[in-house]
Parts: C-alpha cells; sequence; structure tokens
C-alpha cells in the first residue's frame, strides 16, 4: 500500500493477510494477547470496587500476566498495550472519584506499578536469558503521505471522524448553549477568563498549523491527520462527559483506543526501530497494531451512530453518509474475496482452492514452483506427520538449506524440532552479533550434503548433535547426487532409513 521498494522498504500486512497468508509469526500469535489485554482494560473502567483496593488485584494481576506475554511473544506491542492499561486505570479512577486530583494519580501510579511488576517477575527467567541486539529508537527515514494513510486507514479514519461529529452535534445544535449572534459570542469571550481566550487562540493556531502542514507536505500526510484526530477525540470526550457523566467511561475506552492508535501514526512518522530496514518493520508492527485498534474503536463508534443518531434517516444527509458508509465498508470487503482467490493462486499450482481453517490443506496435493524445479509438499507433509508420530523429545533435525523466502527449514517449521540453520536472514536479523556463526553452520550443512567423502559429513554431524537427516525434493534440487548418496548408503554404517516414502528419505544416526 505505499511506494515501491524503495525509499521505506514498508510492510504494510492487516490481520485478514495473516491468517489468508498463514504467517505463524509472533505479530500473529500475540493477536489474541493483545486482544486479551484490551478486553481487561475495558472491564477494569467499567468495574468499581469502590475503596476495597485488595478486591482489583485478582484483576490487576491477570493483566500484568497478560502484559508479561506480550514481552516473550512479540515485544513490539508491550509499550502499545502497556500504555492502553495505564489509560484504563486512569478512566477507572476518573470514573470512580468522579474527577482529577491527587488521590487519582496516587491509585494509579501504584496499579500501573503493580501491573508492570507482575508483568516483568511473571517471566523473569526469559528476560535473564534472552538477548536483543536492537533496543532503541533512531529518528526514521521517511514519512507516509496522506494518500498512503487513507488508502490503509481510511474506513477507521471515516468513523471515528463521524462519531467525532455526532457527539458534539447536540452541542452544536443546543441554542441554549451556544449562540450564534456574533454580538452574543463576542460579550461571552470577553468575559470570559483569559485561560479561555489562550484556549481558543492555540487552537485556532494548531489548526492553522495543521492545513499548512498537510497542504505543504512538511510533516508528511499522517502526522497532521492523526493530531486533527487526536484534538476532536479528545473534545468529543469532553462534551459527551458533560451531557452524561454516568456513562461517559463507555466512550471514552474507546476514544483512548483510537488516541492510542492515532499517537502511534504520529511515532512511526517521527522514530523508527534501530536496525530496521528504512520502516520496513517499524510499519509492519505498528501499523499492524493500529489497524487492530482502530478496528475495534470504529466498531464500536459505528455501532454507537447506528443506534443512537439522533437526526432522521428522512435527510439528504443521512442518507449519503449511510450510503458513503457502506460503500466504504462495501469496497473493504473486497479483498477477502479477490485477495484471498489471488493469494491461493499465487504461489501454488494443481490444487483445488478450497475454503478451510485447516492451514495444512494447501499441502495436499500442492505444488511449489522453486527456481531451481516443481516440489510435490504432499510428500513432505507425509514425512512432517510420521515425525510428528513417530518422534519424541526434541532430537536435533538436518535438512538443506535455501535462499530466503524459499520452501527451505520446511520439515522443523512445521514439527518443531530444532535444526542446524533456519532461514539466513531472519536468523542473522535476530542473532545479529552471531552473523558469522550462521554463516559457518550454512557451510556446514552445504558441507554434509555436498562433500562425497565421509568423514567431514561425520565430524560435522557429531558437532552439531544430529539426530536425524532429510533428504527429500529440496535437498535433491539444491544438491549433486553424488553428496547425497553417502547419506544413502548409511555414512559407512553411522546412519539408519528409518523412513522412505514419495521420494522423501530420513536417515537417523546410530547410538554409539
Amino acid at each position: 500500500m505505499m511506494h515501491p521498494d524503495p525509499p521505506g522498504h514498508e510492510i504494510t500486512e492487516f490481520p485478514f493477510f495473516t491468517f489468508l497468508f498463514s504467517d505463524l509469526h509472533a505479530h500473529l500469535i500475540s493477536i489474541p494477547f493483545t486482544l486479551l489485554v484490551m478486553g481487561l482494560a475495558l472491564q477494569i473502567t467499567r468495574n468499581d470496587f469502590g475503596n476495597l483496593w485488595w478486591k482489583s488485584l485478582p484483576t490487576l494481576s491477570i493483566l500484568g500476566l497478560s502484559v508479561g506475554c506480550l514481552a516473550a511473544i512479540n515485544t513490539w506491542d508491550v509499550p502499545v498495550y502497556t500504555v492502553i492499561a495505564m489509560g484504563s486505570l486512569l478512566i477507572a479512577e476518573l470514573r470512580q472519584i468522579g474527577g482529577l486530583n491527587s488521590l487519582v494519580f496516587f491509585r494509579v501510579i501504584w496499579k500501573s506499578a503493580y501491573v508492570l511488576t507482575i508483568a516483568y517477575f511473571s517471566f523473569l527467567p526469559y528476560h535473564l536469558n534472552s538477548i536483543t541486539f536492537f533496543n532503541w529508537i533512531e529518528r526514521t527515514t521517511n514519512t507516509t503521505t496522506f494518500p498512503q494513510f487513507i488508502s490503509i486507514n481510511g474506513l477507521f479514519l471515516a468513523i471515528a471522524f463521524s462519531w467525532c461529529i455526532y457527539s458534539v452535534y447536540p452541542f452544536i445544535t443546543d441554542q441554549n448553549s451556544i449562540r450564534f449572534s456574533a454580538k452574543h459570542l463576542t460579550k461571552k469571550i470577553y468575559r470570559s477568563h483569559p485561560k479561555f481566550l489562550a484556549l481558543i487562540f492555540i487552537t485556532v493556531l494548531l489548526f492553522g498549523y495543521l492545513i499548512v502542514a498537510l497542504s505543504s507536505g512538511m510533516l508528511g500526510g499522517a502526522i497532521p491527520i492523526s493530531i486533527l484526530m487526536i484534538l476532536l477525540l479528545v473534545g468529543s470526550c469532553i462534551f459527551v462527559f458533560k451531557n452524561s457523566k454516568s456513562s461517559y467511561s463507555d466512550s471514552f475506552f474507546p476514544c483512548l483506543l483510537a488516541i492510542g492508535a492515532f499517537s502511534l501514526v504520529i511515532g512511526v512518522d517521527i522514530w523508527r526501530i534501530e536496525g530496521d530496514i528504512d520502516r520496513m518493520n517499524t510499519v509492519f508492527k505498528f501499523y499492524l497494531n493500529v489497524w487492530i485498534i482502530l478496528g475495534i474503536a470504529a466498531a464500536y463508534f459505528l455501532y454507537n451512530l447506528l443506534n443512537q443518531l439522533s437526526f432522521s434517516l428522512k435527510s439528504t444527509f443521512s442518507y449519503c453518509w449511510v450510503i458513503f458508509i457502506f460503500l466504504l465498508v462495501s469496497s473493504g470487503l473486497i479483498y477477502t474475496v479477490f485477495g484471498t482467490v489471488d493469494r491461493l493462486q499465487d504461489r501454488f499450482y494443481n490444487s483445488v482452492p478450497a475454503f478451510t481453517l485447516d492451514g495444512y490443506e494447501f499441502m495436499r496435493d500442492g505444488i511449489y514452483k522453486d527456481e531451481k524445479g516443481d516440489i510435490n509438499l504432499s510428500a513432505d507433509m507425509a514425512a512432517v506427520r510420521w515425525l510428528r508420530d513417530n518422534i519424541e523429545g526434541s532430537p536435533v533435525i538436518l535438512e538443506g538449506v535455501t535462499p530466503t523466502y524459499r520452501w527451505g527449514g520446511r520439515i522443523s517449521v512445521h514439527t518443531g524440532l530444532p535444526t542446524v540453520i533456519g532461514w539466513e536472514w531472519h536468523q542473522q536479523q535476530q542473532r545479529w552479533e552471531y552473523r558469522n556463526e550462521i554463516n559457518s553452520r550454512m557451510a556446514d550443512v552445504n558441507a554434509i550434503y555436498t562433500t562425497p567423502g565421509f568423514e567431514l559429513a561425520g565430524n560435522l554431524i557429531d558437532k552439531y548433535e544430529v539426530k536425524y537427516i532429510v533428504i527429500g525434493e529440496v535437498e535433491k534440487l539444491y544438491y549433486p547426487s553424488d553428496g547425497l548418496r553417502k547419506i544413502y548408503e548409511g555414512l559407512g554404517g553411522k546412519l539408519e532409513k528409518i523412513y522412505d516414502a514419495e521420494g522423501v528419505i530420513i536417515m537417523k544416526v546410530r547410538d554409539l
């Protein structure tokens, strides 16, 4: 959804695509946990524990555990959902106490400290033993343009903007609150406190700067729009609170989500995670969060609009708005049909597309088109199922190395068994200071499959404590036959054949 690479190499993945792609990656695995954090946060805003602080501890403990899970699953999510969790604590205290004072800040601080303590110490062994090589932020390389931002988040933006306008609509149309007489308005302003005049002045300046920045492209397209939406959402919260103090928390939480999402958009246009390829993963991970958070907030806004619309559907404006939103939603759903068909035909052929929740359906009769030749996926799937059913523990397996984004690493990926080396670039990204070790491992794997001699291959197998060696169509395409023949023949008695079906052979290293 952004310009071809370069300049930014941005990945603009969204949840439906993630599941359609069957990408069992950290950003997919974390989605249920992010929804759990938001659900708990919402529950906190609606609970009334009174002054019995100990009653809140079970909920706060589960919230802390859920946030802690994100640190181990997908670290990118931690700052986003930690802020959402703390925001929910603030909303809960405002609702309970009825206003902003020092007691509110004290309660929010100790509850936040408790949640963060649970989050960290619940996964202390992980934090003590994990190593990350990129831990900070740096200035971003480029920004998101207005068309790009609208094309990605236009539906959510339209719904959120509509809700903001609707929320202030009664205030605007209330003649008792606002007189449209210029004379009355002038008198009212002069009678106001100087702080009110300063606030009006600052607001006018901000809107002026936003218009200039948007028209000139100085801040890109996403920052001005996001700032505008944050101002509208804050203003909407103020109006909703004035109109109905008893139910303000119901609207405050989705507003908190939306404000958080637009703040993320601003942050991505200012900073990126250090070591990124321009903005590739920074946009990828954070825009996926924006999509999920804005999607949930927009669902509430749309539901609220359709159920509490104050103006009659007989009006021309009402009809136009309903048709506009309907067209936006319908156009957004086009991908679910045509995108699915395109994806099924993208990389595999000789496979009958079927709608199913079975992520392995594509392997039943699919053919992978590798640059070196076709690969029958059903043969590998049969071997994977056999390993799952017959191998206990976590022995090391050996399989061939291919370029990144090919069918290499397929046995390890689909069994969960450790292997000597995975995809080159992904391994280098995650182990940046050990890139030489990764290159060395790749060379050793290639040597085992390539060299015709027994001694070198045997020593390398012992070095990595390999227990099972796979020879399938991948290995036959990427390695010479004389190098594979020594493995077929047992490497001088070191190996024994334990599986041979559909062109896939698995050799076991004998126990000495």
